[in-house]
């Protein structure tokens, strides 16, 4: 009793190598027949498969949902409007509300009796506010001028009391 072929002495055999043993042996053995079928079966699929064209290495080119392609004219397009819109800001001149106008007024003539109080003579009766707001006139008395006699009292009764160092 022989061994069973092996799978190169089977392909040998299928290209017409081989000694008669091993052929006389192929046809009487049911399960080395079977395997030179497939065999036989493999070997005809790969010369199929590579006697037919080479595929394309480079796959076909996608196409883009709309929502993609148009994504780039529409970032554009949005600058575009972004930019003139910009500009237009740049070169209207902005109008000031009346409110606004008035505060600044206020705000103005409120530094201005404020810096006139501080940066005055030492004296202080050089600089008259003639101002009502109470704003101005508690600014003034802390700074001690044009202030009652009751303030200037207190001034003057708080310098006794201070300790000198």
């Amino acid at each position: 009793m022989t061994r069973c072929l092996n799978d190169k002495k089977l392909f040998l055999i299928s290209e017409g190598e081989g000694d008669s043993q091993q052929r006389s042996h192929l046809k009487s053995c049911r399960s080395c027949g079977a395997r030179h079928e497939r065999l036989a079966v493999d070997l005809e699929l790969l010369s199929k498969t590579l006697s037919t064209a080479v595929p394309s290495l480079y796959p076909a080119p996608l196409r883009m949902p709309m929502f993609y392609r148009s994504l780039p004219i529409a970032v554009a397009l949005f600058l575009g409007i972004a930019l003139v819109w910009g500009e237009s800001r740049l070169l209207s001149p902005i109008s000031p509300s009346s409110t606004e106008l008035i505060f600044n007024r206020d705000l103005t003539q409120f530094l201005d009796q404020v810096s006139d109080a501080l940066f005055s003579n030492a004296t202080g009766k050089d600089s008259e506010v003639i101002s009502s707001d109470p704003d101005v006139a508690s600014v003034q008395a802390a700074l001690g001028q044009d202030c009652s006699n009751e303030c200037r009292e207190l001034f003057a009764s708080l310098d006794k009391s201070v300790p000198a160092k």
